[in-house]
This record gives C-alpha cells, structure tokens and sequence, in this order.
C-alpha cells in the first residue's frame, strides 16, 4: 500500500466521545483511510468530572490506531479550544507540506479524503489558494 506522506490528517478532540466515534467510523469508509497518518490533539478536562469522557476519547483512539501511523497528543492542563487547534497546527506544518484538519464533531461522507487530497494537490503550486475545504 503507498502511504501518501506529505499529507496528514490532525483530529482535534474534547469530551465527546460519541461525537469522536462517528468520525472514525465515517473515515473508515474512506477507501484510502489507512493511507494516512494521523495526529489526534486532546484537551485535557476542565474538571475532575470530564475525566471519564477524556479517559474514553484515549480509549476510542488507541482502538482505531491499530495498523495505522498515529500520534496522539493529549494536553497536561486544558488550554481551550483555540489553543489546542493553534498550537496542535503550528506543529504540524514543521513537517507537513498539507494537512487536513477535522474537529471530533464533524461527519465526513465516503469520498471526503479522495475529495480533499484532490483539491490539496491540484491547488498546491497556486498561491492564490490558501485553504480547501469539504464543507457543504
């Protein structure tokens, strides 16, 4: 299998696990899902109560990892949101030339990764475009 290595996809994750679930499964039903690596940035809880969603959201992950390129990044303290997503990018494009970016409560269709690797590649020489996107 050729592992595309100049893109990756970054999962930003935070207390919904349910939410978590179904984007995985919807990236499993991406053909060329095991083609990828992946960066998953986690935000620790705010509170002693949120633990149990956070402690679920590792599980969630080291399952899916199985035979795939994964990284988990999981914070000491919570740092928020925006935090998380600034820092969690400004890390990967060290080594990245594209990335494809999914918060856990998005839902992605079947040809979401073929669409987007697509558009990454036809418009990566053209400075004009700066970001793609599969919303709709």
């Amino acid at each position: 299998m050729k592992f595309i290595r100049d893109t990756t996809i970054c999962i930003f994750a935070y207390e919904r696990d349910n939410n978590l679930l179904n984007i995985l499964a919807d990236l499993k039903k991406n053909k060329n899902y095991k083609k990828y690596s992946y960066h998953f940035f986690i935000d620790f809880p705010k509170n002693k109560k949120d633990k149990k969603k956070y402690l679920s959201i590792l599980g969630i992950i080291n399952e899916f990892r199985v035979n795939l390129k994964v990284k988990i990044i999981s914070r000491k303290k919570n740092i928020g949101l925006s935090k998380n997503i600034i820092y969690g990018i400004n890390s990967i494009v060290k080594n990245y030339k594209k990335f494809i970016v999914l918060e856990d409560d998005l839902r992605l269709s079947s040809h979401y990764l073929d669409f987007i690797q697509s558009a990454l590649n036809k418009y990566e020489k053209n400075n004009n475009i700066f970001t793609v996107t599969g919303y709709m």
